[in-house]
């Protein structure tokens, strides 16, 4: 229900802005191409949009105009059981042991970048099973 509401109000908004938007144009004309010219009858005033009968509803007619209900919410048994709910079983504090540097970690020659650049790749070799169309198309 809350949901249908909220819908509804974001409907409403964004078509009161669009129309707000439209207010600031200066022509009343669109034009899609040379060979059109569009135009925009007058709208009338009917006599059911004024009429103050077909606006105010009876409580009875208020009644029947609501189709969506929410569904009625049972308890069951997992939501009252305390195991479920059994906040410190589940929360269990976990002690962990302080980092420690190793050697590894500050030994320089790890660290050496241009090492690793110089090292020179050997091309790679176009194998059978790589182009063979059994093995890609099973």
């Amino acid at each position: 229900m809350k949901t249908t509401v909220k819908q509804i109000a974001t409907g409403t908004l964004m078509v009161l802005l669009s129309f707000a938007i439209n207010v600031q144009a200066h022509e009343n004309r669109a034009h899609a191409s040379s060979h059109e010219n569009n135009f925009e009858p007058a709208l009338h005033i009917e006599n059911w949009m004024i009429d103050e009968s077909t606006w105010s509803l009876s409580p009875s007619e208020e009644i029947s105009i609501q189709t969506e209900q929410d569904a009625e919410l049972k308890i069951e048994d997992w939501m009252t059981d305390t195991y479920f709910w059994d906040v410190v079983a589940v929360f269990e504090e976990v002690t962990e042991s302080p980092l420690q540097l190793e050697e590894w970690m500050t030994n320089s020659k790890n660290w050496d970048n241009q090492s690793i650049l110089s090292e020179k790749e050997t091309a790679l070799a176009i194998e059978d099973w790589m182009v063979n169309s059994y093995c890609w198309n099973k």
